[in-house]
């Protein structure tokens, strides 16, 4: 092995000379294991070699270095703008050289005093394959593929290979990093195939079978980076693998005697459906047909049976599997044949039916039969075929309209009945998957009786009504009570509320025992879906008005505290009036969970003012679970309405209601000041955001960030449409920065508020514009005259009263009456709030 000159390495050791830290200086590069020793352990060290390939001969140059937190690089010139791509492999680089190219290794080390590697060159091809015509020649040793880019259209480029094969056999491609695509074919014209790529291990492989004398060329897209591979010649039994099968033939296939499986290659000449058939069964075994071998799941499959029927497309290829579980005397045959469609193979050509009995195929698959209804009223179409007693859970019955072939307005497994009307055509569809399958069905009519279906329910009426045997009936109620709907009927009678004949689903209901109850309202007919009818029965009919807490406008009125919940299944309402203003919080200890249909959960739902207002679910959850908070802004008198539903009996919960005085930014009445320059937002949410203020004159105002946030800009506090709102702006030209922005020309100067809905925590925002009145505080303007004398603030309300309410710095009420003269309020030294009607004032008390 070659060394490197070690008169350069001596002298650079012995007197300590270290220029070879800089390009300009760099030590000559041979092969071997290399050492260098940098003066300093502090840092980065870096120590640089050249090295010129012979200009007759490419190279590939592999560096494996000791250290794994040691890097190594390879450029032209030393600097990062000409570094040459390679692979990285762990702690081993592989780099290509051109003919005759100079480069530059770099070698370097973080706070370490000694670099050690150790580097191999090799005679490679690292420049061809950009084209068919210059196609790298595969080996079985790993070679060098290179990655080519198209800079014009922004995409890889493929890279040519060729393989010259010298005996038939099965090619495996193996590659060290995953193709892109992998396509293959006979020299540089020849018809193009795709081939499946399989993971095995940290290489990525795909096989390919080819005969003597051929030359082939592999078309392989890599991502950005280029790749080792290697080609490998095998030689497995013909039909024991997807990769090799057999070539399949329409007569005498022969099929091994022994257990196994066995591949078969059949290419297809028409269109139609392709069988297999023999004189001979297949206990225990198996037949699949796949249409590459990287498929996960079969095209068709049939188990114990040489009876597989399956569409096919002229020209494609189809791979057969066939699976023997028993070993037999010798070998036997089958045959492969594609026939034409039949009747009944396509929504084209379904088969005529009427009432009567009929058999369907015995090959799996679907079958289409068309059904034409006499004229005459509508009735129910019955398709039965429970006396074949069907196994297969896949086996399937579905009834399709003509003008929808895509959505069944009924299915089932063996049995259908549904409404249909007279003097139309419906297609009835069989998903056949019994293996043999050959059994019957019947197709029949039934007239249809007032409550059979949904568009002529009978009448209901309070007290006993009568139900007929049936699988589904329908009745209507007009209720004559705000309140609940009871159904009381056999436990077994399945109950329930459609909200209309055309779908839409169900109104919720409680099922507590036998009686099924649903909230309703006076006048309203209602319809109610009774299922699951074994034998003749009745149900009972009554209506209840609402009890206190079970509806909105009945709702149970609680104070601040604790408020104990009862333990029955909940759907009650309570009712909190404020007793001043401030932020009430509303707490549930219920606990979160779904009724076993998914349909329903525990929630706690609040309406502020009446049982007309929009509901919020103050529902809550993270990573420890889910609890039931929220925050609600109120005035005094202002009422909240609390829904909580829970599914199952929870014993000893309650809810909780707590006041407190409003801090400020929690309500337009007291918002914060909103400053020039940065400011950092507090988090807010849509149910509880935060108001700030500002003072504004005519100009251009604008509040931005890089972090997401919403708000909108007011001129009044009760206004709801606003005059700007924050929106995203993205720059694609690269010359602005891309950023949540709020931005608005001001024509009338005053006092502005700012609605704050969405920010994240010490979300930085940023405050400019010429519109900003600087050195006026927003929320020190008012008509009322308020100075600071004596450890007093001093009020002077003109000749009117006025309610007064002060804030100390965290937002605590510490003084709250009404004046209608000069009033001094002592207070300590600190920072106050005062709210003087509608007016905003701040100041500061120093004693």
């Amino acid at each position: 092995m070659k060394r490197l000159l070690l008169s350069s390495i001596l002298l650079c050791i012995v007197f300590g000379i270290y220029a070879q830290t800089t390009v300009e200086t760099a030590l000559p590069f041979e092969e071997g294991t290399v050492s260098f020793t940098f003066e300093s352990s502090t840092g980065q060290n870096t120590v640089y070699y050249v090295y010129t390939a012979p200009a007759e001969q490419g190279k590939l140059l592999t560096v494996q270095t000791a250290n794994g937190s040691a890097t190594i690089t390879l450029s032209e010139d030393g600097t990062y703008s000409t570094m040459i791509s390679g692979i990285n492999s762990g702690n081993v680089r592989i780099f290509p050289i051109k003919k005759g190219q100079k480069v530059y290794l770099a070698a370097g080390v973080y706070n370490e005093s000694t670099v050690n590697f150790t580097a191999v060159l090799k005679d490679a091809d690292v420049e061809g394959g950009a084209t068919c015509g210059d196609a790298i020649s595969a080996t079985e040793s790993d070679f060098f593929v290179p990655s080519y880019y198209d800079s014009k259209t922004y995409q890889t480029k493929p890279t040519f290979l060729s393989y010259a094969c010298i005996d038939s056999g099965l090619l495996e491609m193996t590659f060290g990093s995953y193709p892109a695509s992998l396509v293959v074919h006979e020299g540089c014209e020849g018809a193009s195939e795709s081939l499946a790529i399989t993971n095995i291990g940290s290489k990525y492989v795909a096989k390919y079978a080819v005969e003597t004398g051929k030359n082939y060329i592999v078309e392989v897209s890599l991502y950005s980076t280029p790749a080792m591979a290697s080609f490998k010649l095998t030689h497995p039994t013909e039909g024991t693998s997807c990769d090799m099968p057999f070539i399949g033939k329409e007569n005498n296939n022969v099929l091994p005697k022994a257990t196994g499986k066995y591949w078969y290659q059949y290419t297809v000449g028409k269109n139609g459906f392709m069988l297999l058939a023999s004189d001979n069964g297949l206990p225990g075994g198996n037949i699949s047909i796949y249409k590459t071998c990287s498929d996960y799941s079969p095209y068709a499959s049939i188990d114990g049976y040489f009876a597989i029927r399956c569409k096919v497309d002229a020209g494609a290829t189809y791979l057969i599997c066939i699976e023997r579980a028993d070993e037999t005397g010798s070998d036997e045959m089958f045959d492969i044949t594609v026939e034409d469609p039949k009747m009944g193979d396509s929504t084209e050509s379904p088969i005529i039916i009427e009432a009567g009995s009929y058999t369907v195929p015995q090959y799996d698959g679907t079958y289409y039969y068309k059904v034409n209804v006499p004229e005459g009223d509508s009735r129910f179409l019955i398709v039965d075929a429970k006396a074949a007693n069907l196994q297969n859970s896949n086996t399937s019955v579905k009834l399709y309209t003509l003008d929808n072939l895509y959505t069944p307005i009924a299915q089932g497994k063996d049995f259908i009945k549904n409404e249909v009307a007279g003097n139309t055509s419906y297609m009835i569809v069989w998903s056949c998957s019994e293996g043999l399958n050959s059994y019957s069905f019947t197709i029949s009519y039934e007239n249809i009786a007032q409550g059979d279906i949904c568009s002529n329910p009978l009448p209901a009426k309070t007290g006993q009504n009568d139900l007929s045997v049936g699988a589904v009936k329908y009745c209507q109620y007009k209720t004559t009570k705000d309140g609940w709907l009871l159904i009381d009927t056999d436990i077994t009678v399945g109950v329930s509320f459609p909200k209309s004949c055309q779908g839409y689903g169900d109104y919720d209901a409680v099922k507590v025992g036998t009686i099924t109850k649903m909230e309703v309202t006076t006048g309203v007919d209602y319809l109610i879906k009774f299922d699951n009818i074994e034998e003749a029965t009745h149900f009972t009919l009554s209506e209840e008005v609402y009890k206190e807490g079970e509806s909105c406008s009945m709702a149970i009125p609680v104070e601040a505290g604790d408020t104990p919940l009862p333990e029955n299944v909940l759907n009650h309402w309570y009712k909190y009036t404020a007793t001043q203003d401030g932020k009430v919080t509303v707490t549930a200890d219920i606990l979160y969970e779904q009724s076993a249909d998914s349909r329903k959960s525990s929630s706690v739902f609040v309406k502020s003012g009446d049982c007309s207002a929009y509901p919020v679910n103050i529902t809550q959850t993270n990573s420890d679970g889910t609890w039931f908070e929220g925050q609600f802004v109120v005035e005094k008198d202002d009422v909240l309405l609390i829904n909580i539903v829970t599914c199952s009996v929870q014993a000893d919960k309650k809810l909780t209601l707590a006041i407190r005085d409003l801090l400020p930014g929690e309500a337009c009445s007291l918002p914060i000041a909103l400053t020039p320059g940065e400011v950092t937002f507090q988090e807010a949410t849509r149910s509880n955001p935060v108001w700030y203020a500002i003072s504004l004159q005519p100009g251009d105002f604008k509040v931005a960030s890089a972090n997401d946030f919403t708000l909108s800009l007011f001129k009044e506090c009760n206004e709801t449409t606003p005059l700007a709102q924050s929106n995203y702006y993205y720059d694609s030209t690269g010359e602005s920065n891309s950023e949540y922005r709020l931005e608005y020309e001001v024509t009338a100067a005053g006092t502005y508020v700012l609605k704050l809905e969405m920010s994240y925590a010490n979300t930085i925002v940023n405050v400019s514009g010429s519109a900003i009145v600087t050195g006026l505080d927003p929320i020190s303007e008012g008509k009322y005259p308020v100075r600071v004398e004596n450890n007093a603030i001093i009020v002077n309300p003109g000749d009117q009263s006025v309610n007064i309410d002060i804030y100390d710095f965290s937002g605590k009420k510490i003084q709250s009456r009404c004046i209608s003269s000069y009033t001094s309020f002592i207070v300590p030294e600190g920072f106050y709030i005062i709210k003087i009607g509608n007016y905003i004032r701040k100041v500061i008390v120093r004693n």
